[in-house]
């Protein structure tokens, strides 16, 4: 009888993630950890590299109790929108808003065009080492209208959402065409990841 696989940790507390490691087979605990997500001036790759990694060394620095560094496997993700080309001054990145006006603004400048999401993966693996990895997909949207933009703001499907919009709900019926990860738009590109934990000698079937 093969022994039990090793539990992940989750360092997040989206819902999606978690959604995502169960539909996956992946046994996980959620152990979530504050962190600041202000974007800094990195390039895009690096930038979503840096904010799963800060992610996963505050959980290493504050690991549950009876967890060994040693043997753990643990994630830290980080998901945000590189958004078309905009005005001078507006945000190069697009992360979670912070109220119903900023969403709209968000939806106004993937109106009609191509936005890129991207994912930074950190996952701590036997014996102590870091692996960093990071995954895009290419998403296009409708034309929007200011009125299909309020009803959507309406479903509150913006909150807490990277670009204000969740592309397994009402979101999905904003886009005309998505390149690559499906499960990255959640926030967490299962083909990666799945990917680099067999690479370092994470048992699967």
């Amino acid at each position: 009888m093969k022994p039990p696989r090793p539990v992940l940790l989750l360092a997040s507390a989206s819902a999606r993630r978690a959604e995502l490691l169960a539909l996956a087979g992946l046994p996980f605990r959620v152990c979530p950890r504050e962190t600041d997500e202000t974007f800094s001036r990195r390039p895009p790759g690096a930038e979503a590299v840096r904010l799963a990694r800060q992610k996963l060394d505050s959980l290493l620095l504050n690991l549950p109790a009876g967890e060994n560094p040693k043997t753990l496997w643990a994630l830290g993700a980080d998901t945000f929108i590189l958004p078309p080309p905009a005005l001078r001054g507006a945000p190069s990145f697009l992360g979670k808003p912070e109220n119903r006006e900023e969403a709209r603004r968000m939806l106004l400048r993937l109106s009609g065009r191509t936005h890129r999401v991207i994912t930074g993966l950190a996952l701590a693996c036997p014996p102590g080492r870091v692996v960093t990895a990071w995954e895009i997909t290419k998403v296009r949207f409708a034309p929007l209208s200011a009125g299909e933009i309020e009803a959507y703001l309406g479903t509150g499907e913006w909150a807490g959402a990277a670009g204000a919009y969740r592309i397994q709900g009402r979101g999905e019926a904003l886009t005309v065409c998505i390149k690559g990860s499906y499960s990255n738009i959640m926030g967490l590109p299962l083909n990666r990841l799945c990917a680099i934990l067999k690479a370092n000698g994470y048992p699967f079937p």
